[in-house]
Protein backbone atom coordinates (compact mmCIF):
# COMPACT_ATOMS: atom_id res chain seq x y z
CA UNK A 1 0.00 0.00 0.00
CA UNK A 2 2.85 2.35 0.82
CA UNK A 3 6.13 2.84 -1.04
CA UNK A 4 8.39 5.21 0.81
CA UNK A 5 10.79 5.93 -2.01
CA UNK A 6 8.86 5.84 -5.30
CA UNK A 7 8.47 9.15 -7.10
CA UNK A 8 6.77 9.16 -10.47
CA UNK A 9 7.39 5.44 -10.96
CA UNK A 10 11.16 5.64 -10.50
CA UNK A 11 12.82 4.09 -7.49
CA UNK A 12 14.94 6.50 -5.51
CA UNK A 13 17.52 5.51 -2.88
CA UNK A 14 16.46 6.24 0.67
CA UNK A 15 18.94 8.43 2.58
CA UNK A 16 20.75 6.76 5.46
CA UNK A 17 19.27 9.31 7.87
CA UNK A 18 15.72 8.29 6.88
CA UNK A 19 15.29 4.98 8.68
CA UNK A 20 11.87 3.45 9.28
CA UNK A 21 13.07 0.46 11.31
CA UNK A 22 13.08 2.16 14.77
CA UNK A 23 9.65 3.63 14.04
CA UNK A 24 7.95 0.33 13.25
CA UNK A 25 10.00 -1.60 15.83
CA UNK A 26 8.69 0.71 18.54
CA UNK A 27 5.10 0.10 17.41
CA UNK A 28 5.68 -3.65 17.43
CA UNK A 29 7.17 -3.53 20.93
CA UNK A 30 4.19 -1.52 22.22
CA UNK A 31 1.83 -4.04 20.61
CA UNK A 32 3.42 -6.99 22.43
CA UNK A 33 3.72 -5.09 25.72
CA UNK A 34 -0.02 -4.34 25.67
CA UNK A 35 -0.79 -7.99 24.88
CA UNK A 36 1.33 -9.22 27.80
CA UNK A 37 -0.22 -6.57 30.05
CA UNK A 38 -3.75 -7.70 29.14
CA UNK A 39 -2.90 -11.36 29.73
CA UNK A 40 -1.44 -10.55 33.17
CA UNK A 41 -4.44 -8.40 34.15
CA UNK A 42 -6.97 -11.08 33.18
CA UNK A 43 -4.90 -13.77 34.91
CA UNK A 44 -4.75 -11.73 38.14
CA UNK A 45 -8.49 -11.01 38.08
CA UNK A 46 -9.23 -14.68 37.39
CA UNK A 47 -6.86 -16.43 39.79
CA UNK A 48 -5.77 -13.70 42.22
CA UNK A 49 -9.02 -12.79 43.94
CA UNK A 50 -7.48 -13.20 47.40
CA UNK A 51 -4.80 -10.69 46.43
CA UNK A 52 -7.52 -8.28 45.28
CA UNK A 53 -9.67 -9.01 48.35
CA UNK A 54 -12.64 -9.91 46.15
CA UNK A 55 -13.49 -13.30 47.68
CA UNK A 56 -16.61 -11.89 49.32
CA UNK A 57 -18.01 -10.54 46.05
CA UNK A 58 -20.06 -12.51 43.47
CA UNK A 59 -17.93 -13.93 40.72
CA UNK A 60 -19.00 -14.09 37.09
CA UNK A 61 -16.66 -17.04 36.72
CA UNK A 62 -19.23 -19.27 38.50
CA UNK A 63 -22.24 -18.24 36.40
CA UNK A 64 -21.80 -21.33 34.22
CA UNK A 65 -23.05 -24.46 35.95
CA UNK A 66 -20.98 -26.90 33.83
CA UNK A 67 -17.41 -26.65 35.08
CA UNK A 68 -15.93 -26.90 31.61
CA UNK A 69 -17.75 -23.68 30.62
CA UNK A 70 -16.37 -21.64 33.51
CA UNK A 71 -13.12 -20.58 31.78
CA UNK A 72 -15.22 -19.31 28.86
CA UNK A 73 -15.61 -15.83 30.34
CA UNK A 74 -11.89 -15.24 30.87
CA UNK A 75 -10.88 -16.79 27.55
CA UNK A 76 -13.46 -14.83 25.55
CA UNK A 77 -12.45 -11.59 27.29
CA UNK A 78 -8.80 -12.24 26.50
CA UNK A 79 -9.64 -13.10 22.89
CA UNK A 80 -11.65 -9.89 22.42
CA UNK A 81 -8.90 -7.79 23.99
CA UNK A 82 -6.27 -9.31 21.70
CA UNK A 83 -8.43 -8.76 18.60
CA UNK A 84 -9.05 -5.16 19.70
CA UNK A 85 -5.32 -4.59 20.07
CA UNK A 86 -4.56 -6.18 16.69
CA UNK A 87 -7.02 -3.87 14.93
CA UNK A 88 -5.53 -0.80 16.62
CA UNK A 89 -2.04 -2.01 15.65
CA UNK A 90 -3.05 -2.44 11.99
CA UNK A 91 -4.74 0.97 11.99
CA UNK A 92 -1.59 2.58 13.36
CA UNK A 93 0.62 0.78 10.84
CA UNK A 94 -1.41 2.16 7.93
CA UNK A 95 -1.47 5.69 9.35
CA UNK A 96 2.22 5.60 10.24
CA UNK A 97 3.02 4.38 6.73
CA UNK A 98 1.27 7.43 5.28
CA UNK A 99 3.07 9.62 7.82
CA UNK A 100 6.46 8.27 6.71
CA UNK A 101 5.48 8.85 3.08
CA UNK A 102 4.85 12.52 3.86
CA UNK A 103 7.97 12.80 5.99
CA UNK A 104 10.14 11.51 3.16
CA UNK A 105 8.33 13.74 0.68
CA UNK A 106 8.98 16.79 2.86
CA UNK A 107 12.65 15.85 3.10
CA UNK A 108 12.85 15.80 -0.71
CA UNK A 109 11.33 19.29 -0.83
CA UNK A 110 14.07 20.65 1.41
CA UNK A 111 16.77 18.93 -0.66
CA UNK A 112 15.78 20.55 -3.97
CA UNK A 113 18.87 22.58 -4.84
CA UNK A 114 19.18 22.48 -8.62
CA UNK A 115 20.97 25.31 -10.41
CA UNK A 116 19.96 24.15 -13.86
CA UNK A 117 16.48 25.45 -14.72
CA UNK A 118 15.38 22.37 -16.67
CA UNK A 119 16.49 20.04 -13.91
CA UNK A 120 14.70 22.18 -11.31
CA UNK A 121 11.46 22.09 -13.30
CA UNK A 122 11.75 18.31 -13.57
CA UNK A 123 12.20 17.97 -9.80
CA UNK A 124 9.15 20.14 -9.13
CA UNK A 125 7.02 18.16 -11.58
CA UNK A 126 8.15 14.94 -9.90
CA UNK A 127 7.13 16.42 -6.55
CA UNK A 128 3.65 17.21 -7.91
CA UNK A 129 3.27 13.64 -9.16
CA UNK A 130 4.53 12.20 -5.87
CA UNK A 131 2.19 14.35 -3.80
CA UNK A 132 -0.75 13.32 -5.99
CA UNK A 133 -0.01 9.66 -5.21
CA UNK A 134 0.34 10.37 -1.49
CA UNK A 135 -2.93 12.30 -1.48
CA UNK A 136 -4.72 9.43 -3.21
CA UNK A 137 -3.30 7.00 -0.64
CA UNK A 138 -4.39 9.13 2.33
CA UNK A 139 -7.88 9.60 0.86
CA UNK A 140 -8.18 5.85 0.45
CA UNK A 141 -6.98 5.33 4.01
CA UNK A 142 -9.57 7.82 5.25
CA UNK A 143 -12.36 6.04 3.36
CA UNK A 144 -11.22 2.75 4.89
CA UNK A 145 -10.93 3.90 8.51
CA UNK A 146 -13.37 6.76 9.01
CA UNK A 147 -16.27 4.65 10.31
CA UNK A 148 -13.94 2.54 12.46
CA UNK A 149 -12.32 5.65 13.96
CA UNK A 150 -15.70 7.20 14.71
CA UNK A 151 -17.16 4.10 16.35
CA UNK A 152 -14.06 3.43 18.45
CA UNK A 153 -13.72 7.02 19.67
CA UNK A 154 -17.45 7.14 20.41
CA UNK A 155 -17.03 4.11 22.69
CA UNK A 156 -13.66 5.10 24.18
CA UNK A 157 -14.81 8.47 25.54
CA UNK A 158 -17.62 7.08 27.76
CA UNK A 159 -15.35 4.16 28.72
CA UNK A 160 -12.72 6.58 30.03
CA UNK A 161 -15.35 8.53 31.97
CA UNK A 162 -16.88 5.41 33.51
CA UNK A 163 -13.46 4.05 34.45
CA UNK A 164 -12.42 7.26 36.21
CA UNK A 165 -15.76 7.35 38.05
CA UNK A 166 -15.24 3.73 39.10
CA UNK A 167 -11.80 4.58 40.48
CA UNK A 168 -13.11 7.61 42.35
CA UNK A 169 -16.12 5.74 43.71
CA UNK A 170 -13.96 3.14 45.45
CA UNK A 171 -12.52 5.65 47.90
CA UNK A 172 -13.72 8.60 49.96
CA UNK A 173 -10.31 9.69 51.24
CA UNK A 174 -6.66 8.70 51.16
CA UNK A 175 -7.20 6.69 54.36
CA UNK A 176 -9.39 4.29 52.38
CA UNK A 177 -6.46 3.58 50.06
CA UNK A 178 -4.19 2.93 53.05
CA UNK A 179 -6.71 0.54 54.61
CA UNK A 180 -7.39 -1.22 51.31
CA UNK A 181 -3.75 -1.34 50.29
CA UNK A 182 -2.29 0.72 47.48
CA UNK A 183 -1.47 -2.41 45.45
CA UNK A 184 -5.07 -3.63 45.73
CA UNK A 185 -6.46 -0.25 44.70
CA UNK A 186 -4.16 -0.04 41.69
CA UNK A 187 -4.84 -3.61 40.58
CA UNK A 188 -8.60 -3.12 40.84
CA UNK A 189 -8.98 0.00 38.73
CA UNK A 190 -5.77 1.26 37.16
CA UNK A 191 -5.39 -1.48 34.47
CA UNK A 192 -8.83 -0.71 33.02
CA UNK A 193 -8.03 3.01 32.94
CA UNK A 194 -4.67 2.43 31.24
CA UNK A 195 -6.25 0.17 28.61
CA UNK A 196 -8.99 2.62 27.61
CA UNK A 197 -6.52 5.52 27.66
CA UNK A 198 -4.17 3.54 25.40
CA UNK A 199 -7.05 2.84 23.04
CA UNK A 200 -8.01 6.52 22.82
CA UNK A 201 -4.44 7.75 22.28
CA UNK A 202 -3.71 4.92 19.85
CA UNK A 203 -6.64 6.05 17.71
CA UNK A 204 -5.87 9.78 17.77
CA UNK A 205 -2.12 10.45 18.12
CA UNK A 206 -1.04 8.86 14.82
CA UNK A 207 -3.70 10.62 12.67
CA UNK A 208 -2.89 13.93 14.39
CA UNK A 209 0.80 13.47 13.60
CA UNK A 210 -0.10 12.66 9.98
CA UNK A 211 -2.11 15.88 9.70
CA UNK A 212 0.75 17.94 11.16
CA UNK A 213 3.21 16.48 8.68
CA UNK A 214 0.86 17.23 5.77
CA UNK A 215 0.48 20.80 7.04
CA UNK A 216 4.27 21.27 7.02
CA UNK A 217 4.71 20.47 3.32
CA UNK A 218 3.89 23.93 2.03
CA UNK A 219 6.15 25.51 4.66
CA UNK A 220 9.09 23.38 3.54
CA UNK A 221 8.51 24.43 -0.06
CA UNK A 222 8.29 28.12 0.82
CA UNK A 223 11.48 27.97 2.89
CA UNK A 224 13.51 26.50 0.03
CA UNK A 225 15.18 29.57 -1.46
CA UNK A 226 16.61 27.57 -4.38
CA UNK A 227 13.08 27.30 -5.82
CA UNK A 228 12.17 30.99 -5.60
CA UNK A 229 15.47 32.80 -6.16
CA UNK A 230 16.50 33.88 -8.69
CA UNK A 231 13.16 34.58 -10.32
CA UNK A 232 12.47 32.30 -13.31
CA UNK A 233 8.95 32.56 -14.78
CA UNK A 234 8.46 28.89 -15.72
CA UNK A 235 9.93 27.58 -12.48
CA UNK A 236 7.83 30.08 -10.54
CA UNK A 237 4.61 28.88 -12.22
CA UNK A 238 5.38 25.22 -11.51
CA UNK A 239 6.27 26.06 -7.90
CA UNK A 240 2.96 27.90 -7.49
CA UNK A 241 1.12 24.88 -8.90
CA UNK A 242 2.94 22.63 -6.42
CA UNK A 243 2.07 25.07 -3.62
CA UNK A 244 -1.61 24.81 -4.57
CA UNK A 245 -1.34 21.01 -4.51
CA UNK A 246 0.13 21.12 -1.01
CA UNK A 247 -2.61 23.37 0.35
CA UNK A 248 -5.16 20.75 1.42
CA UNK A 249 -6.42 21.55 4.93
CA UNK A 250 -8.62 18.45 5.15
CA UNK A 251 -5.99 15.87 4.22
CA UNK A 252 -5.88 13.29 6.98
CA UNK A 253 -7.92 10.63 8.74
CA UNK A 254 -11.36 11.98 9.61
CA UNK A 255 -14.04 10.99 12.09
CA UNK A 256 -16.70 9.80 9.66
CA UNK A 257 -15.79 12.65 7.29
CA UNK A 258 -16.85 15.64 9.39
CA UNK A 259 -13.70 16.34 11.49
CA UNK A 260 -10.02 15.71 10.82
CA UNK A 261 -8.17 14.24 13.78
CA UNK A 262 -5.71 16.91 14.90
CA UNK A 263 -3.90 17.83 18.11
CA UNK A 264 -6.32 20.70 18.88
CA UNK A 265 -9.19 18.23 18.50
CA UNK A 266 -7.54 15.87 21.01
CA UNK A 267 -7.09 18.70 23.52
CA UNK A 268 -10.69 19.81 22.99
CA UNK A 269 -11.89 16.24 23.55
CA UNK A 270 -9.96 16.00 26.83
CA UNK A 271 -11.45 19.34 27.90
CA UNK A 272 -14.98 18.13 27.18
CA UNK A 273 -14.30 14.85 28.99
CA UNK A 274 -13.02 16.76 32.04
CA UNK A 275 -16.15 18.92 32.05
CA UNK A 276 -18.45 15.91 31.72
CA UNK A 277 -16.50 14.06 34.41
CA UNK A 278 -16.88 16.93 36.88
CA UNK A 279 -20.62 17.10 36.14
CA UNK A 280 -21.11 13.36 36.57
CA UNK A 281 -19.09 13.32 39.79
CA UNK A 282 -21.37 16.01 41.20
CA UNK A 283 -24.43 13.91 40.34
CA UNK A 284 -23.12 10.77 42.02
CA UNK A 285 -24.82 9.89 45.34
CA UNK A 286 -22.65 10.81 48.30
CA UNK A 287 -21.35 8.23 50.76
CA UNK A 288 -20.96 10.71 53.61
CA UNK A 289 -24.10 10.64 55.85
CA UNK A 290 -23.42 14.17 57.08
CA UNK A 291 -23.82 15.52 53.55
CA UNK A 292 -27.15 13.84 52.85
CA UNK A 293 -29.98 16.38 52.73
CA UNK A 294 -33.02 15.57 54.80
CA UNK A 295 -36.57 16.70 54.15
CA UNK A 296 -37.70 18.69 57.21
CA UNK A 297 -41.36 18.53 56.19
CA UNK A 298 -41.54 14.78 56.67
CA UNK A 299 -41.69 13.78 60.35
CA UNK A 300 -39.30 11.12 61.55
Amino acid sequence: MFSLHIIDGNQKPIPASFSTLPFFAGSLVRFHVINVFMICVIAVHTFGRRLLKLDDQPRLFYVYSPRWLRPLHSLSTLHLFLCWNVVIFIFNMFVNGAYLELQYFNSTLTEIDERDEERLKERLLQAIAAHRKITRTIRGLDNLCRVYAFSMIATMIPSILMTVIMLADRIRSFDDIVVMGIHVYLLQGLPAFLIVLYGFLGLTVSPARLYDEAYKSKTFLCLNSAVWHPYRPEVYQIALALSNHLEQPNMGVTIWGFAVMTKPLILATFSVMAMMLSLMMELLPTKDPSKILTNSTIPN
